[in-house]
């Protein structure tokens, strides 16, 4: 696979929430603090596979994911008239391998806000999932139980 086509992919992979589906909020709802909003995204592989998920690829998804969270933050400040109240996200990456299985695991807070959002990507079939919960919080959204780690171990199909 070339690297125009494994970008290609990647850029396609991170945008791919568009026709998700969506636990979440609308333009014209109010965020309910106390929930877990969850987001579910899919995408064909076309030639990426799990062996594909290396270092550089999970650098690239965590930079990607933060500028795509901010600027979706963005656009949803701008639509309810605070749009000079932005994000400056802090991240966290790792793998983690469960059940032969190998997932890209990113962490985004904001110092000083309750704000939090955790975001896992990983190969099932023939395709590249990526599923998204975010709370406004204090507290940071556990990914081994609770509502977003049983849509996780639900969506990947690992015991957590």
């Amino acid at each position: 696979m070339t690297n125009i086509k494994i970008i290609a992919f990647l850029l396609s992979v991170a945008c791919a929430g568009v026709d998700a589906q969506v636990n979440s909020v609308s333009k014209d709802s109010k965020l309910d603090s106390s929930k877990i909003h969850i987001t579910v995204g899919r995408q064909n592989l076309d030639g990426f596979n799990a062996s594909s998920m290396n270092s550089d690829f999970l650098k690239w998804f965590e930079q990607y994911s933060k500028k795509r969270v901010e600027q979706i933050s963005a656009e949803y400040m701008a639509s309810i008239g605070k749009s000079k109240e932005k994000l400056t996200l802090k991240s966290e990456a790792t793998y983690l391998e469960k059940d032969q299985k190998k997932l890209a695991v990113i962490r985004f807070y904001q110092p000083g806000m309750e704000i939090f959002f955790l975001m896992v990507g990983g190969v099932v079939g023939d395709e590249f999932v990526r599923v998204g919960c975010f709370r406004y919080s204090s507290v940071k959204i556990p990914m081994t139980y609770g509502e977003c780690g049983s849509k996780i171990s639900e969506v990947y199909a690992i015991g957590l």
